[in-house]
């Protein structure tokens, strides 16, 4: 499945204060079969709380961000269900870097007929080493 209209929303905590980016122009592809996922943003279409952190996207050489990785879970099931929370472990790539990240997540299917909704969140930790200097103190 690929959604085009996807929206986003990330928290970014830094200098003790909590900066919001988001966007209404993530491309995800979700394989319900072995429970994999891949996804990415170009920092044009996104929006942000704080101005230091938009110079900090906005000085970026490389406009592109991609998030893959895998659900700790066999398949994804995709009728209505409850929230199913779970582990997973992928990698964040922007231009040749790419940064290994493992947290926890929530999957949730609404709808019914021809469309669902999908509601789909993950929570990880940032090593602030891994971080633009001027985003850490």
């Amino acid at each position: 499945m690929t959604t085009k209209t996807a929206q986003m929303v990330i928290k970014v905590k830094h200098h003790n204060a909590v900066s919001i980016i988001w966007t209404n122009g993530l491309n995800i592809m979700l394989n319900y079969d072995n429970a994999t996922f891949e996804s990415y943003v170009e920092t044009d279409a996104v929006h942000v709380s704080d101005n230091m952190v938009k110079d900090v996207l906005d000085s970026l050489k490389d406009r592109y961000f991609e998030l893959s990785g895998k659900f700790g879970m066999k398949y994804v099931q995709t009728t209505n269900h409850n929230p199913k929370e779970f582990d997973f472990e992928g990698s964040i790539v922007h231009g040749t870097r790419r940064i290994g990240v493992s947290g926890t997540g929530k999957l949730q299917h609404i709808g019914g007929g021809a469309s669902y909704s999908c509601l789909l969140s993950f929570n990880f930790p940032m090593d602030k080493n891994l971080l633009p200097k001027k985003l850490v103190k």
